[in-house]
């Protein structure tokens, strides 16, 4: 059996894994990512199924930060409200002449 790095290399069945997570239209719940990580460690164990335990590994950890961003949002409460920001402007951006 071809050792994983003959059947084309750790990046390109990690950036595989990625790419997948873009095909989904809505995210899938956290039980799900969860048990499809779960079944990616258990293809480690065979040296057969290691590229493919790679990919579903590298797809639920890019579906999970997907979710981790999501969750970083404005709270519902402060919606639609002004909310007063202080700052300091430390430069200008200037057009130089040619």
């Amino acid at each position: 059996m071809r050792s994983l790095k003959e059947q084309g290399g750790l990046p390109v069945w990690l950036a595989l894994g990625v790419l997948c997570a873009y095909l989904f239209t809505a995210l899938p719940p956290l039980w799900m990512i969860g048990s499809a990580a779960f079944a990616g460690v258990f293809f480690l164990l065979r040296t057969a199924t290691r590229w493919v335990a790679v990919a579903i590994l590298a797809c639920c950890w890019t579906l999970w930060q997907f979710e981790q961003v999501l969750e970083d949002r404005l709270e519902p409460s402060l919606s639609g409200k002004t909310v007063a920001v202080n700052g300091l402007v430390s430069s200008i951006p200037q057009i130089y002449p040619d």
